[in-house]
């Protein structure tokens, strides 16, 4: 029992410290923003836990990075676009790498080098300096955008 005790008191400092993740590109209105990936905010991570195959990516990038790939997305006329994605692949040898294609990964849905995220329902956060912008979307469709303010609730609507 002691020993767990120990172990567990040694572990602290190492669940205290956290990588912060590397933010996907969001293009919107003429500005390039981010979005914040430590909120669990990011539109292809619901892709693959909607049942969609997950490529292997060539990991070891950065811890920073431990989803391994970084999109690029756009929202244009109220829809989010995946336009592109910043990954490394395994090629059937499963030793070399090459880069990530969308087209490969959505070949059914891939037109004119981008993907409507029709499967994403959710909230995009996105912090740029001292702004931040919730995106609210219904099956890739923008619904809301959200201003954080210091109301009770934080929300100004």
């Amino acid at each position: 029992m002691r020993t767990l005790l120990i172990l567990a008191m040694l572990s602290l400092p190492f669940l205290a410290v956290a990588t912060n993740q590397e933010p996907d590109i969001l293009l919107f209105d003429g500005k390039v923003l981010t979005i914040d990936a430590d909120f669990g905010s990011l539109p292809l991570e619901q892709y693959f836990k909607n049942g969609s195959e997950r490529p292997r990516f060539a990991g070891g990038m950065s811890t920073s990075l431990r989803r391994e790939y970084i999109a690029h997305w756009e929202i244009r006329e109220k829809r989010l676009y995946l336009k592109g994605l910043n990954a490394l692949v395994y090629n059937k040898d499963g030793n070399t790498t090459r880069p990530h294609e969308l087209a490969k990964l959505f070949p059914n849905d891939y037109r004119s080098g981008e993907v409507f995220a029709a499967w994403y329902t959710g909230n995009v956060v996105s912090m740029t300096g001292s702004l931040k912008l919730v995106f609210v979307f219904a099956n890739g469709v923008l619904k809301e955008i959200i201003v954080p303010n210091n109301t009770p609730d934080g929300i100004q609507r």
